[in-house]
């Protein structure tokens, strides 16, 4: 072993002079003399063209990242997609994965300031799902991120109603057929602190094309917590925890969301089955009012499902339905 070693070392030994030169060399070329203007519109150039004109970056500043891998890290960085408006972050790194080396996209992309908060994104080829095609893991994380921004941002491109608030930190480990030809598999962790939802009327589906809009107060709930998998076109919610006994409602919802993911990535989302455990305290059951009266009428819920509670009524039941647009099915557990 000796014979194979030493040599090795008497390099290290005889020539560290030389070695530290040709790193402080490399890294003085990096840093100093690398033309990162030409880059930076390398980049943007390639970015529009592997995206067809889909993605467009502009960003102010580039400069290399060595650690924990090596990759690029943009500054003030504008993000232009397609049907939706324009967002900035802080700063975007990405460090590209060996895999892309054999043409798999594979790498770890990292946003900060997004949304006020953090979000990263790790792709890597994979054989979960035993597909013929194309196959990848995406493990994505968000920290932090400020649901009032991000309502604000979905006004714009959605028309959604209200602006909420609180804090976000979503966690999910999925693996996708790049063919569609099967359903995604994967766990998804989801948490909100401090969620406030101001009063708002909300159309609620009536069936046979009809709805009704429906007034409801502001709620707060100290946190929302949903822990579930995914497998064959299925979500199931295996954890689904609304609010602490400290707000007017509280409790429970698990069961099964059904959904399918298409070509070019757009959800379609199917029917559900969930049941459901909700505690809502006097101070909002009179805010609800009208609104808990149509509840109680419906499918005989006032008398099969409702229970008196120490601070006010307990709803405990079963909802199922074959489309999002229809009216749910109610009976028991």
């Amino acid at each position: 072993m000796n014979q194979y070693l030493t040599p090795i070392l008497n390099v290290f030994k005889f020539h560290k002079k030389k070695i530290a030169f040709f790193f402080a060399a490399i890294s003085f070329w990096f840093l100093v003399l690398f033309p990162y203007d030409d880059l930076s519109d390398y980049i943007t150039y390639k970015t529009t063209q592997m995206t067809q004109s889909q993605v467009y970056l502009q960003f102010d500043g580039l400069s290399f990242a060595l650690l924990p891998q090596l990759g690029l890290k943009m500054e003030n960085v504008l993000i232009e997609m397609i049907k939706i408006p324009p967002f900035t972050v802080e700063s975007l790194g990405v460090a590209p994965n060996l895999s892309m080396v054999f043409g798999q996209p594979a790498g770890v992309v990292k946003a900060f300031g997004l949304f006020g908060g953090n979000a990263s994104v790790d792709v890597a080829p994979s054989n979960e799902l035993d597909v013929e095609g194309l196959e990848l893991g995406f493990d994505i994380a968000l920290d932090d991120v400020a649901l009032k921004e991000l309502s604000k941002f979905a006004q714009k491109t959605s028309n959604f109603p209200i602006t909420i608030s609180g804090n976000t930190n979503f966690d999910s480990n999925m693996f996708v057929d790049t063919t569609y030809k099967m359903q995604p598999k994967g766990e998804i962790k989801l948490n909100i602190k401090d969620l406030d939802i101001p009063s708002s009327n909300i159309p609620l589906p009536m069936g046979a094309g009809a709805s009704m809009s429906m007034s409801f107060p502001a709620l707060k709930l100290t946190n929302l917590e949903l822990e579930g998998n995914v497998r064959d076109g299925i979500l199931n919610i295996k954890k689904g925890n609304i609010g602490d006994q400290k707000n007017d409602l509280f409790g429970t919802i698990t069961g099964d969301l059904f959904f399918e993911l298409q070509r070019g990535g757009r959800l379609k989302m199917g029917g559900y089955d969930l049941r459901i455990n909700l505690n809502v305290s006097e101070n909002l059951k009179r805010q609800l009012g009208t609104v808990l009266g149509f509840v109680d009428i419906y499918q005989g819920i006032g008398e099969k499902y409702k229970y008196d509670s120490l601070r006010g009524v307990r709803y405990s039941m079963r909802l199922k339905s074959r489309s999002m647009q229809m009216p749910p099915q109610v009976s028991s557990y």
